[in-house]
């Protein structure tokens, strides 16, 4: 008995080898590579993904390798994708009876890991994710100053999770992130600041039927604090995209000292016994263009002037 048990155990160990090495061996990376980047451009309605290569490793391992991410409408690549690698998440699979995989993405000095799983119904795919470390900057994202004429830099971190409906065009993702040790630089001085040094940029957000909206947004800066929320509904070509934010301005005491204009001084100075400066932030996310409604409209009216210019652009479509 003992000896029938262990032939069957080894003709079942050789069956499961010869088929994972033909699995390997004769492994559809073409079908495959077609099939995820489907499903990624129909998740991600305003962003076009291509796959260069995707290989199999024995077990269960795929990686993907070099993948390009680029606005739909447009031209220039967003951001390059060094390589993801997925593999199926046994424990959970076992544990809840749904399909589940682990993931690990490569991608601007950082990194994505993060969950998959298909619900017991096959209707939804789940997933959950942290970003580490990610560094945002001109030279990684060339299209941040050909398509938005900005220079920024910082690193980015966070979690999110989502669910994507597998037979309906109906996406919700929700997240937490902080840009940190960063810069980022105005098409046209703002309150006398040509770029903003920043700490942390911390923002909670919500992605649903085409529309970021934007909760418990702080800014913590050496010169100043702000506190905003809004949205914005995403259009093809995404640089179109509407941004609708309101916020307040919280200036600290090394803010005037920065300034070089008297005058613009003085009249902070009277506006903030009030209580913080209101701000708001609406147009295209190319040029979208701020206000401060305490503030005389001379002064909106001349930070409004590139503003115009820059939104002379051919109107967008919203993204599905």
């Amino acid at each position: 008995m003992t000896m029938k048990l262990l032939k069957l155990s080894g003709y079942l160990i050789y069956t499961v080898a010869v088929v994972l090495l033909l699995l390997w061996y004769k492994f559809p990376a073409e079908a495959f590579k077609s099939r995820i980047e489907k499903d990624l451009n129909i998740m991600t309605p305003t962003l076009q993904w291509a796959v260069e290569k995707i290989i199999l490793f024995p077990p269960f391992n795929v990686q993907l390798h070099n993948i390009s991410i680029t606005g739909k409408k447009e031209h220039n690549t967003l951001v390059k994708v060094q390589s993801v690698n997925l593999r199926p998440d046994l424990m959970t699979w076992k544990k809840t009876g749904n399909v589940a995989g682990k993931y690990t993405c490569d991608i601007l000095q950082g990194s994505l890991t993060g969950h998959l799983s298909v619900t017991k119904d096959h209707s939804a795919l789940e997933y959950d994710g942290t970003v580490q470390d990610i560094q945002i900057n001109n030279n990684e994202l060339a299209f941040i100053q050909q398509e938005y004429q900005r220079t920024v830099h910082g690193t980015l971190s966070g979690t999110f999770s989502g669910t994507r409906m597998l037979n309906k065009n109906n996406h919700t993702l929700q997240g937490e992130f902080t840009f940190a040790q960063g810069t980022l630089s105005l098409q046209q001085p703002v309150l006398g600041m040509k770029q903003i040094d920043f700490d942390t940029i911390e923002t909670k957000l919500t992605f649903k039927a085409g529309t970021v909206s934007i909760s418990q947004g702080k800014v913590n800066a050496p010169l100043f604090a702000a506190d905003f929320q809004g949205s914005m509904q995403t259009m093809v070509p995404c640089s179109l995209s509407h941004v609708d934010v309101k916020g307040s301005f919280q200036p600290r005491a090394e803010f005037a000292s920065s300034l070089e204009s008297p005058s613009l001084v003085a009249l902070l100075k009277k506006e903030m016994q009030k209580g913080d400066l209101p701000f708001t932030v609406n147009g295209i996310l190319k040029a979208p263009g701020i206000k401060f409604p305490s503030l005389p409209s001379q002064f909106n009216n001349q930070m409004g002037l590139i503003r115009k210019q820059l939104q002379q652009t051919p109107k967008g479509s919203p993204a599905k």
